[in-house]
């Protein structure tokens, strides 16, 4: 996953449109040293579905584990999420507290303000592969910090010394 996370947008070079497709070529092709040919498989197909489509392992089918394609089942969904997580590419997600249930999983994430793009943008790409993935509803939702209001302090301060 950590590799995957670094090397998801690396396609970009030769284009945006497709990234995902050429990104996985280019893991593919020119291999990571010192990763195996199966967890380069993995890679491969971790940064194919970063963005869209429904994970498998058929590209690959020779080298992956049984497990293989419940993991990148799973780790997709985990990278697709932190991809639209940090859509804006502005760090606006903080940090996301996770609440694993029986019958949900819920996603809180930490803001310094609301984050609607990034909100919208998981809603939309994002949960319905994780709820496929970890076989249960996906409730989402955002903690952000109270913004101070200009002259706020100053309005508390004079408050304070005319009750003092």
């Amino acid at each position: 996953l950590d590799a995957a996370a670094l090397l998801h947008d690396v396609g970009r070079i030769i284009g945006y449109a497709g990234h995902h497709r050429h990104s996985q070529t280019l893991v593919e092709y020119n291999g990571l040293p010192g990763f195996s040919a199966r967890e380069i498989a993995l890679v491969a197909s971790l940064v194919r579905y970063h963005r869209k489509g429904d994970p498998d392992n058929t590209d690959y089918g020779g080298l992956m584990d049984e497990d293989d394609e419940d993991r990148i089942r799973h780790l997709s969904a985990i990278l697709r999420l932190a991809e639209c997580l940090e859509r804006g590419r502005n760090a606006a997600v903080g940090d996301v507290i996770v609440t694993w249930a029986d019958d949900v999983l819920r996603l809180t994430l930490i803001s310094d303000e609301y984050p609607a793009v990034e909100l919208w943008q998981a809603e939309r790409n994002a949960l319905p592969l994780l709820e496929e993935a970890f076989g249960r509803r996906v409730a989402l939702d955002s903690v952000a910090a109270p913004i101070a209001w200009p002259g706020i302090e100053e309005s508390l301060a004079d408050k304070a010394t005319s009750e003092g």
